[in-house]
């Protein structure tokens, strides 16, 4: 039996996935935006919405754990004390000393995250306190061009949230690990059940973005500087997955795709400017504009990922 490569099982999960957990909640929300348009339907897909919220749970679990063991103490020196399938060898050493991978990386790949009792023993290890009432105070600010609106909190009751998260992960390990002969879930439990998986991962990032990096910019000024961050974050794993596609075709595929590129690239424009005069000038339409466009590079991103080759994700 062939050895298993650890390293380059993280190395290539981590070409193919994000890039950092912040604004990840916004891969719930497409999933729920996309339940909301089939939900009148009697659909074959229901089974899918759940186990992918399952599955994005854990891989935005195990980046929030890798970005809290390598920002350093305390939570670098708590992770001995998770229990965790990880053999240190020469590979891995090297690869860490080469910067390949981090040694949160390597923690975060050998946790078993399969029950959401399983993700807040992991969280409580690490921050050494409640993982769901450290969270739970978390509140989703309004955007800066929408001053008359109040603060909320994104998580109303902690209790069923998690009683939520935990019968998602129930539900997801019948529906993947089980030939059922029954139905073990009612579609009404979908929305409600994809809504405690966002509501998570936004308090979850709001939270440790605190905990890090400390209190988020408040004025325009700071919320553009931070924005065009994160534009430039996605504009690079754009070309990262454009580069891909582009690079599994022949001549006429690689035409049609720089079409479609150069197509895309003018409607991002104008409807970047289409959405920045709904602020009539000002610096709120510099903000507009630059988070309109990352909306719209996420999405574009989201679109070439299903030409990937080998129906890589």
């Amino acid at each position: 039996m062939a050895k298993r490569d650890r390293v380059a099982e993280i190395v290539e999960k981590k070409r193919r996935g994000p890039k950092a957990a912040r604004d990840f909640h916004r891969e719930f929300q497409n999933l729920q935006k996309l339940w909301q348009r089939i939900r009148a339907t009697n659909s074959d897909m229901d089974d899918f919405f759940l186990i992918r919220s399952v599955t994005l749970l854990e891989v935005f679990s195990r980046d929030c754990l890798a970005q809290l063991i390598d920002s350093g103490s305390p939570y670098a020196e708590r992770a001995v004390d998770l229990k965790m399938d990880l053999k240190i060898d020469l590979g891995f050493v090297q690869a860490i000393q080469g910067r390949v991978i981090t040694m949160g990386d390597m923690i975060a790949h050998s946790i078993s995250i399969s029950t959401f009792a399983g993700v807040s023993s992991v969280f409580e290890t690490i921050l050494g306190k409640d993982l769901v009432t450290t969270i739970s105070p978390a509140m989703r600010k309004p955007a800066v061009w929408e001053p008359q609106k109040a603060p909320e909190k994104i998580i109303a009751d902690p209790k069923n949230i998690s009683r939520a998260l935990s019968r998602l992960f129930e539900v997801r390990n019948v529906l993947c690990h089980e030939f059922r002969q029954e139905q073990v879930y009612d579609r009404k439990e979908i929305g409600v059940l994809l809504a405690a998986a966002e509501q998570f991962a936004a308090a979850t990032s709001v939270t440790l973005d605190h905990m890090l990096y400390g209190d988020l910019p408040e004025t325009i000024e700071e919320r553009i500087e931070v924005a065009k961050r994160e534009l430039e974050e996605g504009e690079r794993l754009l070309a990262e997955v454009y580069a891909r596609v582009d690079g599994d075709g022949d001549k006429k595929h690689r035409r049609l795709l720089g079409k479609s590129q150069r197509a895309w690239d003018a409607f991002r424009e104008a409807q970047c400017a289409f959405r920045a005069d709904g602020a009539r000038g000002g610096k709120a339409a510099g903000l507009l504009l630059v988070v309109e466009a990352d909306s719209l590079t996420q999405q574009r991103i989201d679109s070439l990922r299903r030409f990937l080759p080998n129906h890589e994700e």
